[in-house]
């Protein structure tokens, strides 16, 4: 029973995202309704990380759930935004390249032996996402206030997401190495 409250309140994030994207693209002026939504997306992410923990209702399959319902928002809500012709469409492409990459160097890193954790979180990587999760609303923000300052927040989250990769793939490449040369 307490997993699957905790699974409710993960999955509640998809009819959010839903939301969230109908408003983008429906409203003239989003911001606010987008703002509450967010809010509430936030929130239930919080939540239910806090209370897995809590009710010790934690598993790898929530751990899964928690990161592609946190996925399928950020798509969801930055294809809403391009459709609006508020963001461009390299943005979504780089978000779907860095989850690609987080599951693939989180799957490396358990190979390697090196972590028992369904995902490895890198604390620069831990940024990138906070970043890539606020992106919609800063985006529907910065565009209210100062619009063209969306290509800065644009390519600074670009940039944040390649020194992420970077990051990871070095640290399993070095995981490796010293598995296969313990000596050095």
């Amino acid at each position: 029973m307490k997993k699957a409250f905790v699974t409710i309140m993960t999955l509640s994030r998809i009819p959010l995202a839903f939301l969230f994207g109908y408003l983008c693209i429906e409203l003239e002026q989003p911001l606010w309704p987008c703002l509450i939504v967010f809010l509430l997306v936030s929130l239930t992410d919080w939540l239910d990380g806090k209370l897995a923990r809590t009710l010790h209702a934690t598993s790898a399959l929530g751990a899964w759930l928690d990161v592609s319902c946190d996925l399928f928002f950020i798509i969801v809500s930055c294809l809403s935004l391009w459709l609006t012709g508020r963001m461009p469409m390299i943005l979504p492409i780089v978000i779907i390249i860095k989850f690609t990459e987080f599951l693939v160097t989180s799957h490396w890193s358990r190979q390697i032996g090196e972590r028992q954790n369904a995902f490895f979180f890198d604390p620069f990587g831990r940024l990138s996402a906070a970043l890539l999760y606020g992106l919609p609303i800063l985006t529907l923000l910065v565009s209210s206030i100062v619009p063209k300052a969306r290509i800065g927040l644009f390519a600074m989250t670009i940039l944040f997401c390649i020194l992420s990769s970077a990051i990871r793939i070095v640290h399993c490449l070095r995981m490796e190495h010293k598995q296969k040369n313990p000596a050095l």
